[in-house]
């Protein structure tokens, strides 16, 4: 497998510059595919390399937009803050992964915001549409490969359990994060220039990413549906869409029914032993008792100081009196008043109310706003099941989230 994982990386790069030459200062808006590609194999070089590529990119994308400070002040006052708190305190145990996915957001919000608003709304739109072309293709080619091969990643091995059979390759939890996103936006830009190739390639990517079973993609894949139900109503050219629609969904549906796929389900959802866990409450959720733990740290046990946190991104056997072991900490909240305290939190909070607050004000009708409100839902869900380091789902989410800036329509007809 090393061959074909060295293949994969060096294209990998090659796509980097192939989005960094072909849409230039746009180029921002392909940073989720880059990330989501990364999640697919196995780097044979150090990390360092990457970081250096990612870096390099986004210098490149500054070079091209260099007012984009303009747009996000607090991010900016984030990052510095947080690269203090690294000089004066952190320990070796520092997780450079997450903390260089977290400055790296902290550094492209403000300019996501200035692209966004700078080029064409009905060029930005089709950046993003592609975007999630990219990110449906890339996970049903893993999918197939890594099924056919057998081959699942260090990570991916220890998610359910699940080895054999339909599996998802180097995909481990908040990789799936951005795939509800991706269906989503692609749904909408297709009701009205409706295409078979890209229903069928929405209907199989929910299909695959179902069996992950992972309960917050599928409440947010729910939500979404239920969301693109009600968008529907607005849309005058229905029959067309609705004949495009059914094709691929009675050809899934067919494909189901000839592999046994509700068997297959049952038999996953039995091993994950979800039902099971029917009588769960919300204090055994382990997320949930975060919260007070965290609290009791900062005001009752005094373990750290409630204003700069503990030490950045070093969670594990560092907080509940090490109660959680080497669990580390999973909610976006705890996770950065843990590493930045309140401070941090309270950055982190105003940079995003400020961003909803902007796109819903600038919001041109009843349809943009509905759509604002459910991204708000997930930004929520995603938040208390972590992470914000999740650079692919967070940046694309506030791409779509940004569209209202330059005062357009987040969908146009």
């Amino acid at each position: 497998m090393i061959i074909h994982f060295l293949i994969l990386e060096a294209l990998h790069y090659l796509l980097a510059l192939y989005f960094a030459f072909r849409y230039k200062g746009a180029s921002i808006i392909y940073l989720p595919v880059l990330f989501f590609y990364r999640y697919l194999y196995e780097s044979q070089v150090p990390a360092m390399f990457w970081y250096l590529i990612i870096a390099l990119f986004v210098a490149f994308v500054i070079s091209q937009n260099l007012k984009f400070y303009r747009r996000s002040h607090l991010s900016l006052v984030f990052l510095a803050y947080m690269m203090v708190l690294v000089l004066i305190n952190s320990s070796p145990l520092l997780n450079t992964s997450y903390f260089f996915n977290f400055s790296l957001l902290l550094l492209i919000i403000p300019l996501i915001l200035h692209v966004t608003r700078k080029h064409d709304s009905i060029a930005i739109q089709s950046h993003l549409h592609r975007v999630s072309l990219w990110i449906m293709a890339l996970f049903v080619i893993n999918v197939g490969i890594s099924s056919a091969t057998g081959y699942v990643g260090p990570e991916g091995a220890d998610m359910y359990g699940f080895t054999a059979g339909l599996v998802y390759g180097g995909m481990f939890a908040v990789h799936f994060n951005i795939l509800p996103l991706a269906i989503f936006y692609a749904s909408v830009r297709n009701f009205n220039k409706p295409n078979l190739f890209e229903y069928a390639l929405m209907a199989v990517s929910t299909l695959l990413l179902l069996f992950s079973l992972r309960r917050s993609v599928m409440v947010i894949m729910l939500l979404l549906l239920a969301l693109l139900i009600i968008l529907f109503q607005f849309e005058k050219k229905r029959i067309k869409t609705y004949v495009v629609l059914v094709l691929p969904t009675v050809l899934v549906l067919i494909m189901m029914i000839y592999y046994d796929v509700g068997g297959m389900f049952y038999e996953r959802y039995a091993h994950r032993g979800l039902g099971e866990q029917v009588t769960v409450t919300i204090e055994d959720e382990t997320r949930f008792a975060e919260y007070p733990v965290i609290y009791r740290d900062l005001f009752v046990y005094r373990a750290y100081n409630p204003l700069i946190g503990f030490e950045v991104f070093n969670s594990p056997g560092n907080y509940g009196r090490g109660m959680f072991g080497e669990r580390t900490l999973h909610s976006d909240p705890t996770t950065i008043v843990h590493s930045s305290g309140l401070i941090g939190l309270m950055l982190y909070l105003v940079i995003f109310l400020t961003i909803f607050y902007r796109s819903f004000n600038r919001a041109l009708d009843s349809r943009d706003r509905l759509i604002i409100l459910a991204f708000a839902g997930i930004f929520i869900i995603y938040a208390i099941t972590g992470r914000i380091t999740e650079t692919a789902y967070i940046s694309f989410f506030i791409m779509i989230l940004s569209l209202p800036y330059n005062k357009k329509h987040i969908f146009n007809e």
